[in-house]
């Protein structure tokens, strides 16, 4: 019976396609302060993870709401965000 029950863990796979910000390390919580309420927010998933190409910099992983980069662009515009765009 016990052999019958095997979950199909493949099923629960999410993917997401989703804009990142590179900053450095240094700047990961000053920045998360001004994207608050932009980053992902999804349960068990962190909203800044490490680069795979530099141990250096940090991804920020922006909501599933921002799809386009031009909407970025205007709402680091709209924010005190324009002194970091240049990172």
């Amino acid at each position: 019976m016990a052999d019958s029950l095997i979950l199909d863990e493949s099923k629960f796979d999410v993917k997401l396609n989703l804009l990142a910000i590179r900053i450095p390390r240094e700047l990961c919580k000053s920045v998360s302060r001004l994207l608050n309420g932009y980053m992902l927010g999804k349960p068990r998933v962190k909203p800044i993870i490490e680069d795979s190409t530099s141990e250096k910099n940090r991804l920020i992983l922006l909501s599933e709401t921002i799809q386009n980069p031009s909407m970025f662009d205007i709402l680091l515009t709209s924010h005190d965000l324009l002194s970091f765009k240049k990172i």
